[in-house]
């Protein structure tokens, strides 16, 4: 029976692994067969997106590409180009079958298949440093340095025929080139630039504001696959779907820092350089938005101004401990800057500046104890006691319109929460997502939505905004840029973090009524019509299917209310209008709405906004807004939404209607019209379908349009079904199903049922199969685990080694057996980091806490110190390294303790034998030398003179005539006296240099080099500086035997023609060179030798703190260095 037990377990193990990989088609799996390894191109000079670390690829674009290989079971080889010119010449010929990144080109999609977007860009201009000048330099002038068959140097190019075009090999080049002045600008994204000029330490570049807007050139980033290879096209892009969002964005936080990557004013951006820090508002308990986590702020929105801060550059403070209404006079006194989780009103614009609504809101119910009637209207309130949020926009608009309510002002929503339980209100009135949170997290029962106040427009929420104080208009201009340049991802995994997704807010909509639900019996088949060619909104696909983001609203609408819609189609979004207006179909589910439809048509809640963006040809003029068309055409859609308020605000624009969006774009791209204005993702999306490649992002609009359901006015009953359906999808939800549209994928058409046979048929086969080994597999994954921590308790006890865990909640430490064995702490016995610290020597504790300190910045933790164990010493080493959360702040640590007492003491004997055995050489010599002073003084001052008077002597008789016959005797006698005396006196003078102490070190020297010359026959060069008057004897008689070493080993050793000996003394630093051009000698074998030249050498150097280095070539001559420091 045990087998069976196994068996459902195993499916859904295999069932869950099949569905963690991408599904691929027979032909897709045939081809990887077929191709075991990939190659992979990138161009390493790329950096931080693409470049090469210890030979290997790094950056974000090359580790992204590694996640999805992960995913889609590829095998790598990766190989790198010098330049991107040839990177792209490998693909075009099949060289490599990927190239990791590249920008989408009419010209590139002849050779490459293109990936989902992979990153977005900011490019900035990048100019030669200019001082205090500000002025925007215009790209159609100068001289622009770009690397070779970059998507931007051609495009600049064509764009600027007149433009001076350098073409470098990276653009590492290109930043020196700006910097040395060779060319005027260069462009790139901001985190390539950080990180070139500070890895290269190009220093004089700065960023400058452009005429021209860069937005335009800005485009994203794809994977780039050989069009010889479909079948991996495919597989990419499936596997691309699998890959997790928040791994990708964990990617380019470690990779990509987009601080200054918005284009900022220059007011703007010195206003930021000089801000002080932030002061922003913190709630209590406005879950999911803004609240307190063991005093940490918290939220939706708390994660928003630290994404937006990071951005911008700027540093917050969180204000904590206040009441909303605290916290708004706080505003009003300039005690707080900005507040994120508020809504407009007339009164707050006049000491607040609003952002434009980064959340659309959540309804505002009614919340009571289950023993509470339902409420619909708030006339059925009657005397009942109604708690609202003190300061909020319901209590304003309560007190003002309906002061007869019985009000009891709460100051926080746990306030509210409790007031209605404690049974001092009853009812408490609140937004749904904010009150479901509360009462999700904490528990909290007996406590559930009782209804609503009818109240029209606050029913529906109230929109979250954004405001900062009105005397920092800059501050809110900047935060506003940087909500605008939030991508779709990053949203989208904000709500994935903090809004909830899978457990639904309550409303009361949700209910239906026996009257909807009677009046859906008899009206369950209903007649749509939308337009076919809106992508990502509503259009058909290659199987002649009506998808989309509206189209999956709708399904969504008729599985809630259990009906069936059928769709009637028609030729043009006129002809849909039409439809509807004249009643030949029951509702559109997807249409802008205006004032003017307003009239004509019923609408539900919306549920996108979607802004006006105008496009215009690549070669057309610069504009920054639709005043400078006046005059010009723009190409319109009959029936649009826009094209009514268009003539009315702009009536110098020629407006030319056509009956597709696919008719307008075509349009604008040959010439027949200037410009067009149309939602991004739909021109976005017809541009990528299409031949069209010419058009460009021109500048924003100030139109916004929300999207809903249209329904005819004789439908009314349809309104409240699609909104309470409507409903039922969380923000989050919306926000996922509408990114599915905007990143489009063709997936083939499969028969699922014979695939899950298929698959079925594996997993049984396989799970039999796994059922006959898992039993002797666990048993011997056990056996090797517990073997496993017996070697590993052997080797650190055999090492002495201790692993632990830090832990910063609550600075626990978990040591190993061994670390307890090291500590001597009885088994069960805990210690924390505190109590550890005590455990170190006195002497070793400040020392420790700076590293530590240390090593809560740069992460790495490494030290030597005693710890004082039972009274006795022990020396130990410490490796760990930290443990950051995503905001960086140390979690805990992770390292090892080793005893290394033997060793250390061992180290420490044998520093003081060698100490001691300086002390001993440095006496030896000094003896040496005082002896050989002694010996020098007696042949100088005895026997020398001694020597001196017999020849003398021997003078005077060689002229005694008594001894004629022997005068040629007694002059050879006395010559020989004097050769004598001679030879007495120089090695009196080398046993110690009486000049050297009479004349300095430089007479002495140059004294003993005649001396040696005479002797030797060997040319001797001596270069010293004039100030070497100030050294000391020991330092002067150092230098002075060196070189009566050197020289000796230079007449005995090395057959040289002339010698160079350089004194030079530089600030604090002495340095002696002694070169000759000899036959030279192998240093390291001559050091071993028994002669005592070399040795007594290095010695003599140690004894006044010197070294001395010898280098030495066959043939090449020897150079002797000694380096010491003396007084300045």
């Amino acid at each position: 029976m045990a087998w069976f037990r196994i068996i459902p377990f195993f499916l859904i193990f295999c069932t869950v692994s099949s569905w963690a990989r991408p599904l691929l088609t027979t032909e897709e799996q045939q081809w990887l067969i077929d191709h075991p390894a990939i190659t992979v191109g990138f161009h390493p000079s790329f950096p931080p997106l693409s470049f090469t670390r210890d030979g290997k690829p790094a950056g974000f674009l090359n580790e992204y590409f590694d996640l999805v290989a992960r995913e889609a079971g590829l095998h790598i080889e990766w190989k790198h180009y010098p330049d991107w010119s040839s990177l792209l010449k490998s693909g075009q010929t099949g060289e490599v079958d990927v190239i990791t990144a590249g920008v989408r080109t009419e010209e590139r999609s002849q050779y490459f298949y293109f990936s989902h977007q992979v990153t977005k860009r900011f490019f900035r201009a990048f100019v030669k440093s200019r001082g205090t000048s500000t002025q925007p330099i215009d790209l159609s002038q100068g001289t622009f340095a770009s690397p070779k068959s970059f998507f931007l140097t051609e495009r600049l190019r064509e764009d600027y025929p007149n433009l001076n075009v350098i073409e470098t090999e990276n653009l590492k080049q290109a930043f020196l080139m700006v910097a040395s002045g060779e060319a005027d600008y260069t462009i790139t994204d901001q985190p390539v630039a950080n990180y070139l000029t500070k890895q290269h330490d190009i220093r004089g570049v700065e960023t400058a504001e452009t005429v021209q807007s860069l937005l335009v050139y800005s485009r994203p980033l794809h994977i780039l696959i050989s069009r010889q290879h479909p079948e991996l096209k495919s597989i990419i892009s499936k596997a691309i779907n699998q890959i997790p969002q928040d791994k990708v964005l964990a990617l380019q936080q470690t990779w990509i820092n987009y601080k200054n990557a918005i284009d900022l004013a220059p007011e703007e951006r010195a206003w930021v350089e000089s801000a002080p820090t932030i002061k922003v508002q913190v709630s209590q308990d406005y879950m999911p938005f803004d609240f307190l986590e063991e005093d940490t702020p918290q939220g939706y929105s708390i994660e928003l101004m630290q994404l937006l801060a990071r951005i911008v550059g700027l540093e917050l403070e969180f204000v904590k401990g206040n009441t909303w209404q605290q916290s708004i006079e706080m505003v009003k006194e300039r005690e707080i800057d900005v507040v994120h989780t508020i809504s407009k009103s007339q009164e707050r614009e006049k000491f607040l500046i609003f952002s434009e609504v980064y959340f659309e809101g959540s309804p505002l119910v009614l919340y009571s104890r289950g023993d509470k009637n339902y409420v619909s209207d708030i006339s059925q309130l009657g005397e009942q006691r109604l708690a609202v949020e003190s300061g909020s926009i319901q209590d304003i608009f309560l007190s003002e319109n309906y002061p007869d309510l019985q009000f009891r002002p709460v100051s926080s929503i746990q306030d509210g929460i409790n007031s209605v339980l404690k049974g001092e209100s009853d009812y408490f009135l609140c937004e749904a997502i904010i009150c479901d949170t509360f009462i999700y997290e904490g528990f909290i029962s007996n406590i559930e939505v009782s209804g609503s106040l009818n109240l029209g427009a606050l029913d529906h929420g109230l929109p979250l905004r954004i405001a900062t104080r009105s005397d920092w208009p800059i501050l809110a201009s900047v935060l506003q840029k940087a909500l605008n340049s939030l991508s779709p991802e990053d949203v989208a995994l904000l709500r994935r973090n903090w809004l909830p997704s899978s457990r639904k807010i309550q409303t009361p909509d949700s209910r239906l009524t026996e009257n909807e639900k009677r009046w859906l019996e008899s009206n369950n088949r209903w007649v749509y019509t939308t337009a076919s060619d809106a992508a990502p909104y509503s259009y058909e696909s290659n199987e002649d299917e009506l998808v989309g983001y509206s189209n999956d609203l709708r399904g969504h609408v008729e599985k809630y209310l259990g009906v069936e819609s059928f769709y009637k189609p028609a030729k043009s979004w006129p002809e849909a209008v039409n439809m509807l207006k004249e009643g030949q179909v029951d509702f559109i589910p997807w249409m802008y709405v205006t004032t003017n439809r307003r009239d004509e048509f019923l609408f539900s809640e919306t549920y996108h906004n979607d802004p006006m963006m105008l496009f215009t040809r690549r070669d057309f003029r610069f504009v920054s807004g639709l005043e400078d068309l006046r005059g010009n055409t723009i190409a319109m859609l009959r029936n649009s939404a826009i094209s009514e308020q268009l003539q009315v605000d702009f009536p110098d624009l020629d407006i030319v209607y056509y009956s597709s969006l696919l008719d307008i774009i075509t349009a604008v791209s040959d010439g027949r019209a200037d410009g067009l204005i149309q939602s991004a993702a739909l021109v976005e999306h017809v541009m990528q379908t299409s031949d069209v490649d010419n058009l460009k992002l021109a500048s924003s609009t100030p139109y916004h349009y929300q999207q809903a359901f249209a329904v005819h006015p004789s439908k009314p009953e349809l309104i409240p079904l699609i909104n309470k359906a409507l409903s039922e999808l969380s923000d989050t939800e919306k926000s996922l199903m509408l990114q599915k549209w905007t990143n489009i994928h063709v997936v083939e058409r499969r028969n699922w049922i014979a695939i899950f046979i298929w698959m079925l048929a594996v997993v049984l086969g396989a799970s039999l199969l796994a059922g006959l080994v898992i039993y002797r597999s666990r048993r011997a994954a056990f056996i090797e685990v517990k073997e496993s921590q017996v070697a590993l308790s052997n080797a650190q006890r055999m090492a002495q080694l201790a692993s632990w865990e830090w832990h910063a909640s609550d600075d626990g430490m978990q040591w190993s057996e061994e670390g307890r064995h090291i500590l001597n702490l009885m088994y069960g016995n805990r210690i924390n980091r505190k109590g550890y610290v005590k455990l170190i020597h006195p002497d070793d504790r400040d020392e420790v806490a700076n590293r530590w300190q240390r090593a809560m910045e740069d992460g790495v933790y490494q030290s030597e110190y005693r710890l004082l164990i039972d009274g006795n010493e022990k020396w130990v080493k410490d490796i760990a390294e930290m443990h950051t959360d995503k905001q960086g702040v140390v979690t805990g640590a992770s390292g090892t303790t080793q005893d290394i007492d033997l060793q250390k003491n061992n180290e420490l004997r044998i520093a003081q034998g060698a100490r001691e055995f300086e002390e001993l050489t440095g006496k030896l010599l000094s003896v040496q030398e005082e002896e050989r002073r002694r010996v020098a003084r007696e042949l100088h001052d005895d026997l020398s003179q001694r020597l001196a008077a017999l020849s003398i002597e021997a003078g005077t008789l060689e002229h005694n005539p008594n001894l004629e016959s022997e005068r040629e005797r007694l002059s050879q006698l006395k010559q020989r006296l004097i050769q004598i005396a001679t030879d007495v006196h120089g090695l009196s003078r080398r046993l110690h240099p009486s000049i050297l102490d009479d004349l300095g070190l430089v007479d002495a020297l140059r004294s003993e080099i005649e001396s040696y010359e005479l002797r030797e026959h060997i040319k001797v060069h001596l270069h010293a500086t004039a100030k070497l008057d100030n050294l000391s004897k020991d330092v002067q008689l150092t230098i002075f035997r060196v070189v009566q070493e050197a020289l000796r080993n230079i007449a005995k050793y090395s057959e040289a023609s002339q010698v160079q000996i350089n004194l030079v003394k530089v600030n604090r630093e002495l340095t002696l060179q002694v070169i000759d051009d000899g036959m030279g000698f192998d240093v390291d074998e001559a050091l071993k030798s028994p002669g005592l030249g070399l040795q007594s050498m290095t010695e003599r150097a140690k004894l006044i703190g010197g070294t001395i280095e010898i280098r030495s070539e066959e043939n090449k001559g020897t150079t002797i260095e000694l380096c010491t420091s003396v007084p300045s």
